[in-house]
């Protein structure tokens, strides 16, 4: 299941009568759905399948954008389709990515993702690895490859000097590097080897799929930083992140297309690295009653 189908999967609106659904194509649907019920079982349940054409449906727009377009992360009201009469409303959206859709039921989210046996036996064994037996690693998500092509991939020395700063802040000498470039996360973590504050430094560079940096992050992060704000992957792996009070983004002010890194796409508490875009002032979530230890990469 990809990041974005997560997100369209639990923007579904929770208070309409009518099921919501949205269009995937015919193989991909039925490869989601074995894939969630071998990783995430309790999810499963959650997810239905049909093929569109054997069940009546009507489309309606949602995240629609103010000129009338499908938007990444507009917030359109679910109660706007109380009532419909329609047993599927099949939401024409885009990837739905606004906390406002999830930030009320977020305890049933997290239920819900609970991982499964053989992924738990897989996840710890890379852990005993790593020698990470606790939530103590600084763990750091880069994205590359078709970012580039968008100007909003993750900038090194950047990434760098944020990822050392959030860990020398929170105490923390065990580093964990995700990301889609493995020459890149691996110089990285090289880099961070280097760093000496006195005590031994260790930083490992994920190869792992998927769904095992989603077991690591569960288990190993306790703090955690999106150096390239707009991945939604990124995204998931913070939100797996135990410390919930220690998750930073980079705010560089770059936009993927129509997305821009603003408080519509990050949970309360998720902090900002301050950037150019916000040098001259600290920034905290306005709804959080907890201040974040926000940083300056200079």
């Amino acid at each position: 299941m990809t990041p974005n189908c997560r997100f369209r999967i639990h923007s579904a609106p929770q208070p309409v009568n009518a099921s919501a659904a949205f269009s995937v194509e015919q193989l991909r649907a039925t490869s989601l759905q074995r894939e969630t019920r071998n990783i995430l079982p309790s999810k499963a349940k959650k997810v239905n399948c049909y093929f569109q054409s054997t069940v009546e449906s009507t489309l309606v727009p949602f995240g629609y954008d103010s000129t009338g377009k499908r938007d990444c992360c507009t917030f359109t009201d679910p109660l706007i389709y109380s009532g419909h009469p329609a047993k599927f409303l099949v939401l024409d959206m885009e990837y739905g990515q606004n906390v406002r859709y999830f930030e009320d039921h977020l305890h049933k989210l997290r239920e819900m993702f609970t991982f499964n046996n053989k992924l738990k036996d897989r996840g710890e064994k890379i852990l005993n690895r790593l020698k990470i037996n606790n939530v103590t690693a600084m763990c750091v998500h880069i994205r590359r490859t078709d970012f580039i092509l968008f100007g909003a991939e993750s900038s090194f020395q950047e990434t760098l000097d944020a990822v050392l700063q959030i860990a020398t802040s929170h105490r923390l000498e065990q580093y964990i590097v995700f990301g889609d470039d493995q020459v890149f996360i691996k110089n990285l973590a090289g880099n961070i080897t280097q760093y000496n504050n006195g005590s031994h430094v260790e930083a490992y560079a994920s190869h792992f799929n998927e769904f095992e940096d989603f077991f690591v992050s569960s288990r190993a992060c306790a703090a955690f930083l999106m150096s390239a704000p707009t991945s939604t992957f990124g995204w998931w792996l913070a939100f797996f992140a135990p410390n919930q009070e220690a998750v930073y983004y980079i705010n560089n002010g770059r936009a993927l297309m129509q997305k821009k890194p603003n408080r519509d796409i990050f949970l309360c508490g998720q902090c900002q690295i301050m950037g150019p875009v916000c040098a001259s002032r600290p920034y905290v979530w306005g709804v959080c009653n907890y201040g974040c230890g926000v940083l300056s990469t200079g």
